[in-house]
């Protein structure tokens, strides 16, 4: 939203320029300074991503709504990769630094759930693993997947520093956070959790043999998510 704001002010600057008789040396001078070849060309993604996002915003909460009153929401078999890239594109696409992302998911990748409330697990687990990366020299995602009879396993591992032993006990609690004041709610995870363990699935966050910190999500098969 901020960068569609920031070039329709462009335009709007541009189009007064024009309006008030500028020379067309000036206005071409205007066009380049202000880069407009670029924020027309990018109108119409940001359109379809502002639009996208308000879509996906509806339905967080919707679903927080049926979470908070403990609704059962429909279950349905979804693909788990789906969820996991969409939400790598728009984290990705909003991240102040460049992230290494390792994908090591088979596509597609069957799962049984909702598939709203699941994507929105998923976005939490990337958005806290790249911001544990902030400070970090080597930021490497990486991001695993696997199915069996019982159910579908994915995980999510960062190069950040890892989860101290005082944190360790509280990162699903609610409005408990490490992030600084103004970057996060403390509700991510708490959310998170409530939502898997609705799917009587699991999710754990460890620290990682060679540093960092490991995320795990288990979403078991229809008869044990229905269970």
């Amino acid at each position: 939203m901020h960068v569609l704001r920031r070039y329709t002010d462009k335009l709007s600057t541009y189009f007064d320029a024009v309006a008030s008789g500028e020379s067309r040396d000036a206005l071409r001078e205007m066009r380049e300074n202000m880069r407009l070849e670029k924020a027309i060309k990018d109108l119409n993604s940001l359109v379809d991503g502002t639009m996208e996002g308000a879509d996906r915003v509806k339905e967080i909460v919707n679903d927080l709504r049926q979470f908070s009153s403990a609704q059962v929401s429909e279950k349905a078999s979804f693909d788990l990769s789906h969820a996991v890239h969409t939400a790598l594109h728009w984290i990705m696409k909003e991240s102040d630094f460049a992230v290494e992302v390792v994908d090591n998911i088979p596509r597609p990748l069957e799962a049984y759930g909702h598939a709203g409330q699941i994507h929105q697990v998923v976005v939490n687990l990337i958005e806290n693993a790249v911001d544990a990366m902030a400070a970090s020299e080597t930021r490497r995602l990486t991001i695993n997947a696997s199915a069996d009879n019982d159910g579908v396993l994915l995980t999510i591992r960062d190069t950040g520093s890892g989860i101290s032993a005082d944190d360790a006990p509280q990162i699903f609690e609610p409005f408990y956070t490490t992030k600084p004041v103004g970057m996060g709610t403390g509700l991510g995870l708490s959310i998170s959790y409530g939502i898997v363990s609705q799917h009587n699935g699991e999710l754990s966050i460890d620290n990682h043999i060679d540093g960092g910190a490991i995320a795990s999500l288990f979403l078991p098969n229809r008869e044990s998510a229905d269970a």
